[in-house]
């Protein structure tokens, strides 16, 4: 026999409905650093070019994989505060 498996099922497990809010709250949180920083910058300088600098800084740490290199270090705190 074989099982039906649909939307509603998928949506029934909580874990995975709280893993796609955690995704949507963390990039709609990554925006907005984005962006405030650039408007921060903006107000104190006045400057689009340092506005647009900062706005591209943001995006260092993804270019250069600051997760991935660090990623040792999650899991020795994962591991040392398991419940």
């Amino acid at each position: 026999m074989q099982r039906n498996i649909g939307v509603s099922w998928v949506l029934a497990d909580r874990e995975f409905v709280l893993s796609g809010w955690r995704s949507c709250c963390r990039s709609v949180g990554i925006s907005w650093r984005e962006s405030l920083c650039s408007v921060l910058v903006y107000q104190r300088t006045a400057s689009a070019s340092w506005t647009a600098l900062t706005y591209a800084l943001t995006y260092l740490p993804a270019l250069v994989g600051v997760s991935r290199s660090l990623g040792w270090l999650t899991d020795i705190v994962v591991v040392s505060s398991s419940w």
